[in-house]
């Protein structure tokens, strides 16, 4: 039986309600991991052959929030031009620009994506994107983050977890905080 990577190899899709005793903003929030371009793939799971249909789930599925993981940056512009009413940030990993993998996000509701490092044994340069979103009607307040962590290295994935809190804090320890990842772990 021959394995069909659909659109992606993990996926999670969740509702996140940031409760506080003046109200509640709810929000549809996707995250996965669509595969970088590979040459090596069977035809069937070739980027072009999975491309319209990331595009066609995201439509349907209309999140508020998604992030991704291995996204060179051709995958970004086409997942872009098919997706309706989203703003979106990228930063490749080779250079915090268009080169290398990268980790967007796309909204619907600031952004301030930091430079790639490279650290703890990992094999390849990481990243992780961050923005602050503000619900327009209550005015409440909260970051997202996404990233790719190391597939190689133990305490690099560590120590990125403990980094990512630790500058989501740094934002604003008051905001609650939505964290998505291709974690490389079990």
């Amino acid at each position: 039986m021959k394995r069909i990577y659909f659109v992606f190899a993990a996926l999670l899709l969740s509702l996140f309600t940031a409760a506080d005793s003046y109200g509640a903003i709810k929000l549809r929030i996707m995250s996965f991991n669509i595969r970088c371009l590979n040459g090596g793939d069977a035809p069937e799971n070739q980027w072009d052959q999975r491309a319209d249909r990331v595009g066609e789930y995201i439509n349907e599925v209309k999140p508020d929030l998604f992030g991704m993981q291995e996204v060179v940056y051709k995958q970004f512009e086409d997942v872009k031009a098919r997706v309706k009413g989203y703003e979106c940030i990228y930063a490749g990993r080779d250079d915090g620009k268009n080169g290398g993998e990268g980790t967007p996000i796309f909204y619907r509701l600031s952004e301030t994506p930091e430079k790639p490092t490279f650290g703890w044994k990992a094999a390849c340069l990481r990243i992780a994107l961050w923005a602050v979103f503000e619900d327009i009607k209550s005015g409440e307040r909260f970051i997202y983050c996404n990233t790719h962590f190391d597939h190689i290295s133990v305490e690099a994935r560590k120590q990125s977890a403990m980094l990512a809190k630790d500058r989501m804090r740094a934002i604003d320890p008051s905001l609650p905080f939505i964290f998505s990842a291709d974690f490389n772990t079990n």
